[in-house]
């Protein structure tokens, strides 16, 4: 069975769902962080 909303809690911390479960929201970043910074 497909899901019908996003479970706000079993999802990457990197998207938004909104309240309703329907939408996500993610950023892409286009200058990403050497991988020598430690982050």
């Amino acid at each position: 069975m497909t899901p019908i909303t996003w479970n706000v809690n079993d999802k990457s911390a990197l998207l938004d769902v909104d309240s309703n479960g329907l939408r996500v929201n993610y950023t892409a970043e286009l200058n990403k962080l050497p991988g020598n910074c430690g982050i």
